[in-house]
């Protein structure tokens, strides 16, 4: 009996171990797993981490400081480029007519005299774009007061930097009509009188957005060779007022094309017989109808012509702290 009873207790003591050592093992197995799947988590991380790190440019601290560096210049340069434009920081106007009227007449009459000074071809009875008041006409209504004289301002400068460019002659001056109202906040469908001197820009041309830019458009038209044109161009290139050049119209003018018509009709040829001695090349009429004239003419000449020119006078009208702050959140972002 008790040799049955010490082999009992002996079988339950090794069942016991054997439980012991299999629970060891399973939670090895479990440990071996776990530390399987970390290894593998681990050799991702580190192959994602030499991804990041091939990347150009790399994520490191010094980039990081020119990413900020370049967002601070552009910035910078944003706040810059909006407060050119800022309404707030452009011409000082009034709203009195007895103080803007008269400056409408002084315009007139002190270009007049510079373009007989300059020897600049004007129409007899210029009045750049201010033709109404050449006559005896009714003040216009008082919200267009200040809008005239920054018209006025604005032509001032055109006109003066327009006539330093040496043009053989300027044809027409015109601005928007702001006796009806606003351009900027008028409903564009209330047809707008047809006032000589004035002019409604192409929706299409215009860099006008309601409640956020506001422009008024000016067109020049003047003949003379590509050098006024250019020099025109830079001129306004410089920036010294927020002026846009939309767009730039050119074709020969009415003297250019019949002083070419004689010379072609004197030789019995077309361009290229008086430049070349061949008349292989063929005449084809303008399309306009006038007998001689040709549709196309050297393009080795600098040819006399008339050129249009629309340029618009940039406001923005929204509220540069609130852009300010909307930059600052998205910066901190």
């Amino acid at each position: 009996m008790d040799l049955i009873k010490q082999h009992k207790g002996f079988s339950i003591v090794m069942g016991g171990l054997l439980l012991l050592f299999l629970g060891n093992i399973g939670l090895v197995v479990v440990a071996s797993q776990a530390a399987g799947k970390s290894e593998r988590v681990a050799r991702t991380l580190v192959r994602d981490l030499e991804s990041l790190l091939s990347l150009y440019p790399a994520p490191s601290e010094a980039n990081l400081n020119l990413a900020r560096a370049d967002l601070e210049a552009f910035r910078n340069a944003l706040e810059t480029s909006l407060a050119i434009f800022d309404s707030a920081n452009q011409l000082s106007v009034s709203s009195d007519a007895i103080e803007v009227l008269p400056k409408i007449q002084g315009l007139i009459v002190d270009f007049r005299r510079e373009a007989g000074r300059v020897g600049i071809a004007i129409p007899p009875e210029a009045a750049f774009g201010f033709d109404r008041y050449e006559e005896s006409v009714e003040p216009p209504p008082a919200e267009s007061i200040s809008l005239l004289d920054k018209q006025i301002q604005i032509l001032d400068y055109l006109i003066g930097i327009l006539m330093t460019t040496s043009p053989e002659a300027i044809v027409d001056i015109e601005r928007e009509y702001v006796e009806a109202g606003d351009p900027n906040t008028r409903d564009n469908g209330v047809p707008v009188p047809e006032v000589d001197g004035t002019f409604a820009i192409d929706e299409a041309v215009t860099a006008r957005i309601p409640e956020t830019v506001h422009t008024l458009a000016f067109r020049l038209t003047f003949s003379g060779y590509t050098e006024s044109l250019r020099r025109l161009l830079n001129t306004l290139g410089k920036f010294e007022y927020p002026l846009v050049v939309r767009s730039v119209g050119v074709r020969p003018t009415t003297e250019d094309r019949r002083q070419r018509a004689g010379s072609i009709n004197a030789t019995g040829g077309s361009p290229f017989a008086s430049l070349f001695g061949s008349s292989d090349e063929a005449v084809r009429p303008d399309e306009g109808g006038e007998e001689g004239v040709l549709a196309q003419l050297p393009i080795i000449e600098d040819n006399l012509s008339e050129y249009s020119v629309t340029v618009e006078y940039i406001e923005v009208v929204l509220n540069l702290d609130e852009i300010e702050a909307q930059f600052e959140e998205e910066f901190r972002e």
